[in-house]
This record gives structure tokens, sequence and C-alpha cells, in this order.
């Protein structure tokens, strides 16, 4: 027996109203259960409320259902935490890191060779590029916030941090000469700290591109 739009609507708020419920399309697979549970139920010849009733106890009482919720969270955790070593698995490998570590050393060597005002400048790319690689990848997010993936803009805020501190603690630095010293002077220094943290912020920049879902099981 179909449910009618209203009793579909008493289905939802009631599903709301009782757990909270954090993520948008975990709530449409829930409501999508419950609504089939309730048809079962009025098609053995019980009444909306009574079916509505029953299929709420089946369906855990609303602690099942905190239970599911927490079992998406910990499963969705696990996805992204995987895929992020898997992603800098791809990207780490001894071409790039040699090549990182030329660069950086040959940027050493010629950096004394400079104008001052250039070096000044390589150095502020340097520092600032991860920074915006990591403020790039926010974009999608701020245009369309999607609940469904909530957890992956969760993990990235966690770990994302790297880049934007270290644009912060340049900034810091450069109102003390004696500690920005190393790394002026060592364009390398400077080159292979940037070097990592671009690193971290492009893998989790192609993270956000990650799709993760997970079914729950009734």
């Amino acid at each position: 027996m179909k449910l009618t739009h209203k009793q579909l609507i008493i289905l939802n708020h009631d599903l709301y109203s009782r757990v909270n419920i954090k993520y948008d399309h975990l709530g449409e697979e829930l409501l999508d259960h419950y609504a089939t549970l309730t048809e079962e139920k009025m098609a053995a010849g019980q009444s909306f409320y009574e079916a509505s009733t029953t299929a709420w106890q089946e369906l855990g009482d609303g602690t099942g259902i905190r239970q599911i919720q927490d079992d998406y969270e910990a499963v969705t955790k696990k996805q992204v935490r995987a895929r992020h070593v898997a992603i800098m698995k791809s990207y780490f490998r001894w071409p790039m890191v040699i090549a990182t570590v030329l660069v950086s050393a040959i940027l050493g060597t010629v950096y004394s060779n400079l104008p001052a005002d250039l070096a000044k400048i390589i150095n502020y790319l340097f520092v600032f590029l991860p920074a915006a690689v990591m403020l790039a990848a926010w974009i999608p997010y701020y245009r369309n916030k999607d609940s469904r993936q909530k957890l992956v803009w969760r993990y990235i805020s966690n770990n994302g941090s790297w880049p934007v501190n270290m644009a912060n603690l340049f900034l810091i630095m450069t109102d003390n000469e004696r500690i920005l010293v190393p790394f002026t002077t060592h364009l390398s220094v400077t080159a292979l700290l940037a070097g990592g943290v671009l690193f971290q912020a492009i893998c989790l920049a192609e993270l956000t591109r990650e799709t993760f879902y997970y079914k729950p099981v009734f």
C-alpha cells in the first residue's frame, strides 16, 4: 500500500524530530526504509498510525538509527583516511623526491645571485603557494555545501591547516630578521619545507574531488 504525500511528510517530520540526522542523504535512506516498513504494516491491515509506530520500533526506536549514523561516520572516516594514504602513495615516488631535492639545491645555489626584490618574491611564492592550493580547494565546498561530503571536509580541516599555518608563521617571522635569516639566505631550506607542505596540500585538494558512499544496513 503506497503512502500518500501527506503521510510521507508526517514520517519525515517524525524521523527528524526524534533523531538528530546530520547527513541529508542518510536521512533519505532512513526515510525510504521507514516508509517501506510502514507500507508493509499497512498492507497487513494496520492503520497508518499503528504501522508507523511498529515500523519505528523495528528501526530501533531511535537508538538503532543513531547507531546506523555512528556506523556511517566510522566507515566513511575510514574510507577517507585510506583514500588519503593512497593518494599520497601515488604521488610519493622517488623521481618526485629526487626532483624536489635537486630543484631546492639549484635554487639555493643561484639564490645569492638574484636581485633582492626577486629573491623576496620567490620566498613569498614558495610559502604562499601551498596555502593558495588549499584555499582554492575550499571554493567548491563554499559554493555547494553538501552534507554528503561533510566528513571529508572535516577531515581536510583537521589535516589541511599546515599550508595556512606556514604562511601565517612566515608573516610573523618577517618581523624578526634574526629568525628569518636561515630562510632568506638558504632558499633550499624554504623550498624543501614548502615542497613538503605543497605535497600535502595537493593530496588534500585531490581528496575533495572524491565521492564516498556508504549504504546503511538495516
